[in-house]
């Protein structure tokens, strides 16, 4: 994600304006698993998914991200809770 700050600041008061760019990330093109681009995406990042098996723990750190896949077939995620 590619952040640009501006400050502008007035006579009397101070804007903030921030602009953020999403990026796409392609598993496993741009990273091999799932986790490790989930781990280099940020807020509003997308994490696209390639056809393929992926067996791996995967946590979302609290992002808000997007995943899913580019296959016309369904893609499936076990969750397991602790």
């Amino acid at each position: 994600m590619r952040l640009i700050t501006c400050i502008i600041v007035g006579s009397a008061s101070i804007v903030l304006w921030q602009l953020s760019f999403a990026r796409i990330i392609n598993i496993p093109d741009d990273y091999p698993t799932i986790a490790e681009g989930i781990e280099a995406s940020v807020s509003v990042d997308t994490v696209l998914v390639a056809p393929g098996v992926y067996e791996e723990d995967v946590t979302f750190g609290g992002k808000n991200i997007l995943l899913t896949h580019i296959s016309q077939m369904n893609l499936y995620i076990g969750i397991e809770i602790y």
